[in-house]
């Protein structure tokens, strides 16, 4: 596992933005700015057939933004929220921003990832620490 960036500890700012644009025409994006404590960005390459565990050195309460991107996205990817022991597929970027979308993992504090596939994938992480916890 690498650090992509140093484990930030001081109040900031974090803008994040995505959109969606169907063939028809439909379309939503949207960008957003957030206050955060800190910001700890994860890089992890996972051989296959291999589970990994990633702690995302928060607790549950600090956890305001999570956003995870892998490298090869498809339903090879399982993803088990540890400890709340939940589990999912990552079959595409997630992003969950805010503390109450967080809170659908449940209490999370690290997350074991599977790859089932054939090749190996890399995963990065970004977690945005809540600024009014101690």
């Amino acid at each position: 596992m690498q650090w992509l960036g140093e484990h930030h500890r001081m109040p900031q700012t974090l803008t994040y933005s995505g959109s969606a644009v169907a063939s028809s025409g439909a379309s939503v994006s949207f960008s957003r700015s957030m206050p955060l404590e800190g910001v700890n960005v994860i890089s992890v390459t996972i051989a296959n057939g291999v589970t990994t565990t990633v702690s995302l050195g928060v607790t549950a309460a600090e956890l305001k933004l999570l956003l995870i991107k892998p490298s090869a996205p498809g339903a090879t990817i399982k993803v088990t929220v540890q400890p709340s022991a939940k589990v999912f597929t990552l079959e595409e970027p997630l992003i969950l921003g805010g503390a109450g979308a967080a809170s659908l993992l449940g209490a999370v504090t690290a997350l074991d990832i599977a790859n089932n596939g054939t090749v190996p994938v890399s995963i990065d992480i970004l977690v945005g620490r809540d600024p009014t916890t101690p």
